[in-house]
């Protein structure tokens, strides 16, 4: 199974998949803030309105898509019967913002809405062990 899979199928017309694609270019940018506007000026062929309308209103299933990326994870992460894929986020309480990703959120340690970074964390588990 290749690292990098054709998903183009899942978009019914050419400009959308050309939109998803500057989309996901834009994600490991170098600007500071992850919208659309900042991921635009980044691109040599920047189209902002074309990716407002792909990311708010283009009319596309995403279920096939995400069913085609949940077998290749699984098939490269195990593939076992008894192995899965564990996700689970979880909250930091901080003080100040000097820590990337602080901000007023709620925070499940404490329960209430409070300065915290929130994090992921991914564990592939087979059996009994992780």
């Amino acid at each position: 199974m290749s690292f990098c899979s054709d998903f183009s199928g899942h978009f019914a017309l050419h400009e959308r998949e050309a939109q998803a694609r500057r989309y996901l270019n834009g994600l490991p940018g170098t600007q500071r803030r992850k919208n659309m506007e900042r991921m635009d000026v980044e691109q040599e062929e920047g189209d902002y309105q074309g990716m407002q309308q792909f990311i708010a209103d283009s009319p596309w299933d995403h279920a096939p898509l995400m069913a085609q990326i949940a077998r290749e994870a699984g098939g490269m992460l195990g593939g076992q019967r008894n192995s899965a894929l564990y996700i689970d986020g979880t909250s930091f309480v901080k003080k100040g913002g000097a820590s990337a990703g602080v901000q007023r959120q709620y925070c499940g340690r404490p329960g209430k809405i409070e300065n915290c970074q929130v994090a992921v964390f991914a564990c592939l588990g087979s059996g009994e062990r992780a």
